[in-house]
């Protein structure tokens, strides 16, 4: 009887066994690679906070400002606020325009704008209410409200626009005559819990327009 020859095939040499080794990670998920990707992902995200910041920027500087207006084509010399030169009443209405705005503003009070008014002017001696009929007097004409609701102001703050208000300043002499007229605007836009209560606000606008109009009929 023949023994069975036994075929053997030789193994060549290049061939290695890999049993019980892990595999190779893809070129994709290789570490390098991965920490480039999140490179990447955090410097979009960083570019992203910043263009908002830009854009957000502008809005933030100008939170809380004031100015005042002169009409170009106004004749008018101004009427300056002295010891000698004073005021004996002070009264506001509101333009047709406010009062389509009022509706849904309903937080400002005219009222409560005159007293910071009145209050701005006694505190430099200019208002002296017992010479009505013999001193000039002063028109506060309201022609643009603005007034963020509470949540909005709280919540959005800056992101929600401004609360605002604008008016024309119409200093009138003993006969009715118009001598001086120019336009006041006093914005805020600031918020969070305690820049956004209604107080604060309302409070600041009152406070920055009676300023600003003070200050324009007493410089020099």
């Amino acid at each position: 009887m023949k023994r069975a020859s036994q075929s053997s095939q030789p193994t060549p040499a290049s061939v290695t066994s890999t049993a019980g080794q892990e595999p190779p990670l893809p070129q994709s998920c290789s570490p390098k690679r991965a920490a480039r990707k999140d490179l990447g992902m955090k410097t979009q995200k960083r570019l992203r906070s910043v263009s908002m910041l830009l854009c957000i920027l502008p809005l933030i500087l100008g939170a809380c400002s004031s100015n005042v207006t002169r009409y170009p084509a106004s004749t008018l010399n101004g009427y300056r606020l002295s010891n000698s030169s004073k005021v004996a009443n002070v009264s506001i209405f509101l333009s047709s325009d406010a009062k389509a705005e009022l509706q849904d503003n309903l937080k400002f009070d005219q009222e409560e704008l005159r007293k910071y008014v009145e209050r701005a002017l006694s505190s430099y001696g200019a208002l002296d209410s017992t010479k009505r009929g013999q001193l000039p007097t002063i028109e506060i004409l309201v022609t643009r409200i603005r007034i963020r609701s509470s949540f909005s102001a709280i919540i959005w703050g800056v992101m929600a626009g401004a609360d605002s208000v604008t008016g024309d300043i119409i200093i009138k002499d003993v006969t009715g005559k118009e001598i001086d007229h120019f336009k006041v605007a006093a914005s805020y836009a600031l918020g969070g819990y305690s820049g956004g209560q209604d107080s604060t606000r309302l409070n600041w606008l009152y406070e920055a327009f009676a300023k600003e109009m003070l200050k324009e009929m007493t410089k020099s």
